[in-house]
């Protein structure tokens, strides 16, 4: 038996004869950039979720105040008189047209049944003969907390029912 040297790589400065796998530096480096690759796509899938949410959140206060909306026209048309306290913005008295009792209309009436989200009615530009009207929805700021304005419509009716309704 003829005993040889082994021969050496120039490249890397490892034997040729016996090496088949990777290197720990090799190993390391290969980790490292799966790591960094994956933590960039996680920001961005994060990112994309919470916007979705948000999205969602606000589409949901859109429908809550074309709810409202709809509803305070409905008891509108089967109202005779109505009229705004000066000091009660937030309150609509309606005077029924079948019975003549009286009615009172209030943000409690319309709220929606999410503990995150709370509606908000102004009269407070409402004249004899027009009806002037603001519903907002209040919701959670994102993840920072507090409270802010999800979606408004401002609405106005004159004596003849033609609505005018801004967003």
């Amino acid at each position: 038996m003829r005993l040889r040297r082994r021969k050496k790589d120039r490249r890397y400065g490892c034997t040729t004869i016996g090496s088949s796998g990777y290197t720990l530096i090799e190993t390391v480096v290969s980790l490292a950039i799966f790591v960094i690759a994956a933590t960039v796509f996680y920001m961005i899938f994060q990112h994309a979720a919470a916007s979705y949410e948000d999205q969602c959140r606000m589409e949901l206060a859109g429908e809550i105040c074309r709810d409202a909306r709809r509803k305070i026209d409905w008891r509108l048309r089967n109202a005779r008189y109505f009229w705004v306290s000066g000091r009660e913005a937030g309150r609509l008295y309606l005077q029924e047209e079948e019975d003549g009792g009286w009615e009172i209309l209030t943000a409690d009436d319309f709220q929606p049944d999410l503990e995150e989200m709370e509606i908000e009615l102004d009269f407070s530009g409402t004249e004899e003969g027009r009806l002037e009207a603001e519903i907002r929805v209040w919701g959670p700021k994102g993840r920072s907390g507090g409270k802010e304005i999800l979606a408004s419509r401002r609405l106005s009716q004159d004596a003849w029912g033609n609505w005018n309704e801004k967003y």
